[in-house]
């Protein structure tokens, strides 16, 4: 029986023990593919792994080798089409699932192959046209420092000006800038999920930046999956965390500090261990797992709650609206969030793409951390909702609703959601370094929408799913920007073509209405709690 086991890992290398063959596809094109080497004549099950990473580094599950040795697995790991040491060109999809079933093929005919092969996916992509991404690895980079990018036109020949060659895949993504066929590799649809006949078990984190794409598999999987085994752990992890429980891969001891918090010890899991459960049940015919399919952790009461489903509909829509008296600029403003929908009023802010927010100045923002270093600044709108009386939970996911103009065509908005504690520390708290929309895709990402200058729209910005609970003495923090260079590229506010766009940035200003709702939508973030009440805030 295949295993699909949807989960990311960066584990040691330990490349004594490997041999490497060059496996022929289809098309006649070799993939690099290195196994961990048997010394005795037996047959075992094995588990593959594709990684664009390079499998001789540390962005794999390499060093996890001997220990499935030791299991009873053999463990193979290949760079895909067009990197590390495979031939071909690297395109994000559009050949693994072709390649991947003649890697399994030719796994099978192996003399040291049982035939039964499981499937470890150590990457998932996510939508990069909008706010484009470079690669980490800034070693060889030409020019690392972010504030020189600033000055670069077009948008299009940056990955050149940093990195000191041209990125096929940068560039395709830019060439693609709405949903077209291009992405159409990229999504699973319902007719795929249901010729998916074998179990799955996925790792994510509330802190993982893949944690959407993981809930989004897992839940299409259950409603449309042939076979409806397929399992879930959502703990407060991040993205490299996530597939070991919230343990160091080198030394399986817990990380306890994430961010500016430190997290409880009922955290922690043996995601390794629970990999091999899996698998033998898999691979073995061993017993199968019991387990709830769902195994999620709420942050804030930091309790483990299982589950024969996400949990998701079991919680009623609430909304928390913004609202200001005078300004809400900055965290020294007077904005505020409150469960009854205000008069009518507005705030606004100016935006000057030549001074974008710098993502890049304070704490690594992927993590819970601390975001009060830019909350003085007047460019910021913040909300903040009174003490909590009262501890509510939120689940799922969370959106936030925007009545906006702007005096532009073509405008960023970007958001974030914090735990203010005890101590006024505004913890940010989601899987997105920063939620953001360009406004050309305020109805959808399948077509450019630009807008008239000084007209009212809305707007809807997803903040994605969250496990959370505020407890008493908190409060609830909104921040509202529109830019957080480089994690998302800024924009020029001319409404041309984001990559080709050579004209000087445009300043704007940027109101925010409430009270006063458009096409029955009001300024406002929407979620989902089991337990938050008129009288969960202080008076």
């Amino acid at each position: 029986m295949f295993s699909i086991l949807l989960f990311n890992l960066i584990c040691c290398l330990n490349a004594d023990n490997f041999l490497t063959e060059y496996v022929p596809m289809k098309d006649g094109k070799k993939i690099a593919v290195d196994f961990f080497r048997s010394l005795k004549d037996e047959k075992l099950p094995a588990i593959l792994e594709m990684t664009p990473y390079g499998k001789n580094t540390l962005n794999s599950f390499r060093g996890e080798a001997d220990f499935w040795y030791q299991n009873g697995y053999i463990f193979v790991i290949a760079d895909v089409r067009g990197t590390g040491d495979s031939e071909g060109e690297f395109e994000m999809f559009a050949n693994d699932g072709q390649d991947g079933y003649n890697l399994i093929e030719w796994l099978a005919k192996q003399s040291w192959s049982n035939g039964k092969v499981a499937f470890a996916l150590e990457w998932i992509f996510y939508w990069l046209a909008r706010d484009v991404v470079l690669p980490n690895n800034t070693k060889e980079w030409k020019n690392p420092n972010p504030s020189k990018w600033l000055n670069h036109r077009p948008l299009f020949t940056l990955d050149e000006f940093v990195t000191g060659k041209p990125l096929n895949l940068y560039r395709n993504i830019l060439k693609h800038p709405t949903f077209d066929s291009y992405w159409d590799r990229t999504l699973l649809q319902p007719e795929n999920y249901s010729q998916i006949d074998i179990p799955s078990l996925g790792f994510t984190g509330w802190y993982d930046f893949t944690m959407h794409g993981t809930i989004m598999h897992f839940k299409n999987i259950k409603k449309y999956g042939a076979n409806k085994d397929h399992f879930i752990i959502i703990g407060p992890y991040s993205h490299e965390t996530a597939p070991e429980g919230g343990l160091d891969y080198l030394t399986h001891k817990p990380i306890k500090n994430l961010g500016d918090l430190v997290l409880e010890d009922n955290a922690f899991l043996s995601g390794l261990n629970i990999t091999r459960e899996f698998y033998d049940w898999c691979l073995k015919d061993g017993p199968k797992p019991e387990w709830s399919p769902a195994k999620i952790y709420i942050t804030g009461e930091n309790k483990w709650i299982e589950t024969s489903d996400y949990l998701e509909n079991e919680y009623e829509d609430k909304y928390l609206y913004l609202k200001s008296t005078n300004s809400a600029n900055s965290i020294n403003g007077d904005g505020e969030l409150d469960l009854d929908q205000p008069r009518n009023g507005s705030d606004t802010f100016d935006y000057d793409p030549d001074k974008p927010v710098m993502s890049n100045l304070s704490k690594n923002v992927r993590y819970p951390v601390d975001m009060n270093f830019y909350l003085n600044r007047t460019d910021f709108l913040v909300y903040t909702s009174p003490k909590i009386k009262q501890a509510f939970n939120i689940f799922g996911e969370v959106k936030l609703e925007l009545t906006f103009s702007s005096n532009v065509k073509d405008t960023d908005f970007v958001a974030f959601l914090m735990d203010v504690d005890e101590y006024g520390n505004s913890i940010k708290i989601g899987s997105m370094d920063a939620n953001q929309l360009r406004t050309r895709y305020r109805h959808g990402y399948d077509k450019e929408i630009l807008m008239e200058p000084n007209k009212i729209y809305n707007l809807t910005i997803d903040m994605y799913e969250i496990g959370h609970q505020f407890l008493p003495g908190h409060r609830v923090r909104l921040a509202i920007t529109s830019s957080f260079f480089p994690i998302v590229s800024r924009n020029l506010n001319t409404g041309n073509d984001i990559a080709f766009d050579m004209h000087p940035g445009v300043k704007s200003k940027q109101t925010i209405y409430y009270g006063s709702p458009l096409n029955g939508m009001n300024s406002r973030i929407h979620f989902r709690s089991n337990n938050l009440f008129k009288n969960s805030f202080e008076i």
